[in-house]
């Protein structure tokens, strides 16, 4: 467990100022959004802003890991380490994760600070915290997912640079397999029983929505059908693409 915690602290280490740079950033585009507002006399702008944000927070796992990848296949150290590739890996996607959480709690305390000032200032508060949760859940569970297939791309991408000969198609070829899985995934989603299987069996919070009135925007979280075969099947993908990847870590290939 030592050396997964050592891995850990030694890659939030490297991006804690990647990580402060882009909250920075977004702190800085959310304070000049709610200026704006404030400046046009429609302190509820901030509202549909705020919602469609949060499609940052799709992306940024990936983007934190694909960083880290860059730079261990930039110094090339991950060649000697003593450590299995599939620890190596987890400790990146360990370290990009609880970048995410925090991530989505710096969101939410941005929510609640504005819905604090709204009511200080005689509004109703606009942005459903409580309900969001779910919405936080499912767009880290996506997160997750990009993250395993960008890791597992990427480890195609770099392994396949063995080969002289296939070395300037690799894009091509990378972008190839994910089409192919693409492909092949919808056909076998049409099959009746992976249908009926896969067909939602419960309901959460998770679909949000945008309503402008006179008193400005709001949100309200409708229900979202979640299929109990959807997720097992995301799980099962998950476990697939971090034993794809790991292997081809071990292949110890330069990148």
């Amino acid at each position: 467990m030592e050396p997964f915690i050592g891995l850990v602290k030694k890659e939030l280490l490297l991006a804690r100022y990647w990580y402060l740079t882009s909250v920075i950033f977004m702190a800085l585009i959310f304070l000049a959004v709610f200026l704006l507002g404030l400046r046009y006399d429609m302190p509820t702008a901030f509202v549909p802003f705020y919602m469609l944000s949060m499609i940052f927070l799709l992306f940024f796992m990936p983007a934190m890991l694909l960083g880290l990848l860059r730079v261990e296949g930039r110094t090339q150290l991950w060649l000697y380490n003593p450590q299995p590739s599939s620890l190596l890996l987890l400790g990146k996607l360990a370290a990009a994760f609880l970048f995410q959480l925090l991530s989505h709690l710096l969101f939410i305390l941005a929510g609640i600070l504005f819905n604090l000032w709204l009511e200080k200032h005689g509004f109703s508060p606009r942005i459903p915290i409580g309900e969001a949760f779910s919405i936080h859940f499912l767009i880290t569970g996506f997160a997750v997912i990009f993250s395993l297939w960008s890791a597992f791309l990427w480890t195609v991408y770099h392994s396949l640079g063995k080969y002289p000969r296939l070395k300037h198609l690799r894009w091509l070829i990378v972008s190839a397999i994910f089409l192919l899985y693409c492909y092949i995934e919808s056909r076998v989603m049409k099959l009746d029983f992976v249908h009926k299987w896969m067909e939602p069996s419960v309901k959460v919070s998770g679909t949000p929505s945008l309503n402008f009135s006179g008193k400005g925007w709001s949100v309200e979280i409708d229900d979202m059908p979640i299929s109990v075969g959807g997720l097992i099947y995301f799980i099962l993908l998950s476990l697939l693409l971090f034993y794809g990847a790991s292997k081809l870590l071990d292949k110890k290939v330069e990148v």
